[in-house]
This record gives C-alpha cells, structure tokens and sequence, in this order.
C-alpha cells in the first residue's frame, strides 16, 4: 500500500486478484515424471531447463525457471520457459537493434514470411494434434 512498488509481480497480484475459474485436478511438473534431470552414462546430469528465443540464441529464462503445459487430460504436453521482466526487456531490445528486417524490401520481408508458412503448413497435421491434445 505503499506506493513504491514493494507489493509488485506475481505475489502481489495475487493480494489483490482472485480468479473465478473452475476449481479442477492440479498437474504438478514433479508428478508428471519428466521434470528430474537426465542422466549420462558417466554420471553427470544434463540441465533440461526449456529456453526461450531472443535475439537469435536460446537462452534460458532469467529465473532458471519452467512452467509446466497440461493436457486436457491433466498429463504432461510439455515445459516452456517462464520468462519474467528481464528476459521480455532483453527480447525488445533485440527486436529494437534487429536493423535487417526493417530495412529490407517489401519483397525479400515476404519470402521469409513465405518460408515460415511453408514449414508450418508441412507440420499442420501434428498442430492439429497437439492443439486436440491441449483441449
């Protein structure tokens, strides 16, 4: 109640907002088995954390942090990373100091358009899977 933003992010949110949805079984990524590391055959675990994509790497998410996607079913689809302020400030900067995309024709901006629809349409079929999954 402050003022100076000491009752900010997530935690604070929750103070104050409360959701009207459904209450329904809760997936938690421990129980659905794929959240322990994986190990090698000399021993050493490999670090799974889902990344995200900015300024052209994957990079993992400022907390080290991963938000675990349910199914309808409530099984494990997957994990992505849950990016927080630094990580969106430091995906707008990039998009900012990118001078390629703005500066290039109106024609080379649709081929590479193009070539994305391409790819994505020669995967609709598992989309469509995934998106039946999800609901």
């Amino acid at each position: 109640e402050s003022g100076f933003g000491r009752e900010g992010g997530r935690e604070g949110m929750f103070e104050y907002l409360a959701a009207k949805l459904p209450v329904g079984p809760i997936v938690k990524p421990a129980a659905a088995g794929s959240a322990q590391p994986v190990e090698q055959a000399d021993g050493t675990a490999i670090d799974r954390t889902a990344k995200l994509f900015i300024g052209g790497k994957q990079v993992r998410p400022d907390g080290n942090y991963s938000l675990a996607v349910a199914t309808a079913k409530g099984k494990l689809a997957g994990e992505v990373g849950l990016g927080n302020r630094k990580d969106i400030r430091d995906a707008v900067a990039a998009a900012r100091a990118c001078k390629a995309w703005p500066e290039a024709t109106a024609y080379n901006r649709s081929q590479v358009l193009y070539y994305f629809a391409e790819n994505l349409s020669g995967r609709a079929d598992e989309f469509a899977t995934r998106l039946i999954q999800l609901t």
